[in-house]
């Protein structure tokens, strides 16, 4: 992924997010999580966010269905 993505949540689910090479940022309502290659972010369900990747970053996602 590249650049920046549209305010959302997901209603029912939370999101992990695992960077695999590169750099996300994630903007929540109260502050700015940066998400660095080999780290993990939780984003809890109904929690808005907007991520954002300045380079071209490799991200895996997991999210129940």
């Amino acid at each position: 992924m590249k650049g920046e993505y549209e305010w959302h949540n997901h209603e029912y689910e939370d999101k992990l997010f695992h960077v695999l090479s590169g750099q996300l940022f994630i903007i929540l309502e109260d502050k700015t999580v940066e998400v660095n290659a080999g780290e993990v972010v939780v984003i809890p369900k109904n929690s808005n966010h907007k991520p954002y990747a300045p380079t071209e970053t490799s991200v895996m996602f997991f999210e129940p269905l």
